[in-house]
């Protein structure tokens, strides 16, 4: 347990003194480590937004002419009746792929947030001699322990640290 806590207040000491040296540099390898997971998905993601609101609207062009098409009666209500929920279908479908896409676009948007969320909590750290119960719980969401390894004579374990709004840095 002593070593565990030796390894976090070490970790932490190691960001906070990133911080005090060079802040932008810190925040700038957060963003970068993150766009790198994920930076071909926004574009993809943001791709797909644009051509399914393209989509919507064409829908809705199209379901418009379908009903006036009718009333005028240059289509058959069997016509009308079959196209009809095809395209409210595709409507409905399109509607709620936009409003996922938009979450995770504005989700991704929130990552860069609380990078500027964690800085402010590691900045408080920069003092502290002994981190407490309640800077850790505020900091680590949660703490992976691999399986213990022998090399030689030396006993060595894996430790992760995943920090809230951050995750892992290394």
């Amino acid at each position: 347990e002593n070593r565990l806590l030796e390894v976090i207040q070490d970790d932490i000491r190691k960001y906070a003194e990133m911080i005090t040296v060079d802040e932008e540099s810190l925040v700038n390898q957060i963003i970068s480590q993150k766009d790198k997971d994920c930076h071909l998905q926004i574009s993809n993601d943001t791709s797909l937004l644009k051509s399914t609101s393209q989509r919507l609207a064409e829908l809705d062009k199209l379901i418009q002419s379908l009903y006036e098409d009718k009333v005028m009666g240059k289509i058959s209500d069997s016509v009308f009746a079959s196209l009809c929920p095809k395209y409210e279908f595709e409507l409905i479908e399109k509607q709620e792929l936009k409003s996922k896409l938009k979450q995770k676009l504005e989700a991704n948007k929130q990552d860069k947030r609380n990078i500027s969320r964690w800085i402010d909590l590691i900045k408080k750290c920069v003092t502290i001699e002994l981190l407490d119960r309640e800077m850790l719980l505020e900091l680590i969401d949660y703490i992976e322990i691999g399986e213990r390894q022998i090399i030689g004579n030396q006993k060595y374990r894996d430790i992760t640290i995943h920090y809230k709004f951050v995750g892992n840095l290394c």
